[in-house]
């Protein structure tokens, strides 16, 4: 996001703006499961929509989701309030681990 910043073009400005209004954690998991979808390790889409499934079921993706939904819809919020406040507090390998099956994941 500094380079956008730093950048100063209309297109960096309005990408910048959009982004600032998104919920941190939930861009860098949807970057987390984009970086999974192009490794040697997803071949086939029944593969990809696993991973996808995996992270969502976790409640971390389901909170920071009612999060965004309530602020949306129910108290017409223009800044929701997060589970963190930026990119840089994200914790990477809490990220990580939402990718990861558990005895409570429902197979896909």
């Amino acid at each position: 996001m500094d380079v956008l910043r730093a950048d100063g073009s209309a297109f960096a400005a309005s990408t910048l703006k959009v982004m600032e209004r998104n919920s941190p954690l939930g861009m860098t998991l949807a970057l987390e499961n984009m970086k999974r979808q192009h490794t040697p390790g997803c071949n086939t889409v029944m593969e990809s929509f696993r991973g996808d499934y995996t992270a969502i079921q976790t409640s971390i993706c389901v909170d920071e989701l009612a999060k965004g939904v309530e602020a949306l819809f129910v108290t017409k919020e223009k800044r929701p309030q997060w589970t963190v406040g930026s990119v840089d507090e994200v914790d990477v390998e809490l990220v990580k681990q939402q990718f990861v099956m558990t005895e409570s994941t429902v197979p896909l």
